[in-house]
């Protein structure tokens, strides 16, 4: 008599969990932030003093591998690290708060970001150059009917998988602004005028407010490595995706 033996019963190790580290396993250019990896996570952008729960952030590394680090020289403009519901993010207060990033030109006009966050403002943008020009990727502010980006292109944005009610700034801020986080997906972005850049804290009243789980930009994605990324991205956020 014989038996099958279920190798994922009994103790036995399963396949490892996906990660975005993978989107990157040929020296892809750029960039992957999760700020439930603690060790990449500093108190100071000299990124010698260890990330600590309820403490501010200076530096978050890419882990990527393009060393295209996240940081913030200046004390009071550094987001907080915090542990909420089991899920780690980065909380911004939306008047100065964000993390700088070197360039992302080299990426071109096709590349797709992800990102898990929670907004609490109802005018933000969340990634520029500068802190105050082109590209402006994605612009929130509720009842305009302008453009939701600008010097991007004409990229796709999807919220947990849906598209937006109307393909403007009042549709990215009544898609993401809520009391539950998001899964905020963007198609095909040009970033050729990327040459510096900010995580959330970007120009004159529109400062990113409220919670970062991840953040993952990459030059293209195939409809599988998609729905993996964005898979994780909900798991970091606490987020049910249809």
């Amino acid at each position: 008599m014989s038996f099958l033996i279920n190798p994922y019963t009994f103790g036995v190790a399963g396949p490892p969990a996906w990660t975005p580290a993978s989107l990157f396993e040929s020296s892809e250019l750029g960039v992957y932030y999760d700020p439930s990896v603690l060790s990449s996570i500093w108190q100071d952008s000299d990124r010698t003093v260890a990330g600590a729960v309820d403490s501010p952030v200076g530096a978050m590394d890419d882990l990527s591998g393009n060393g295209n680090h996240a940081l913030q020289t200046v004390d009071v403009s550094r987001p907080i690290l915090r542990l909420s519901g089991g899920k780690y993010h980065l909380e911004c207060d939306g008047v100065d708060d964000g993390l700088l990033f070197g360039t992302l030109a080299a990426m071109g006009t096709g590349a797709e970001m992800c990102f898990g966050i929670q907004s609490t403002k109802t005018t933000w943008l969340f990634i520029s150059r500068l802190g105050t020009s082109s590209p402006l990727i994605p612009i929130a502010q509720d009842g305009s009917s302008s453009p939701n980006t600008a010097g991007a292109g004409a990229p796709t944005i999807l919220v947990d998988r849906a598209a937006l009610a109307s393909n403007d700034r009042n549709g990215v801020h009544d898609a993401v602004t809520s009391a539950n986080s998001k899964v905020v997906t963007i198609h095909t972005v040009d970033l050729t005028l990327l040459t510096t850049g900010e995580i959330a804290g970007a120009g004159s009243g529109f400062e990113f407010g409220g919670k970062i789980h991840s953040c993952v930009i990459v030059p293209g994605l195939s409809a599988e490595n998609r729905a993996l990324l964005e898979d994780w991205t909900a798991l970091k956020s606490g987020v049910t995706l249809p």
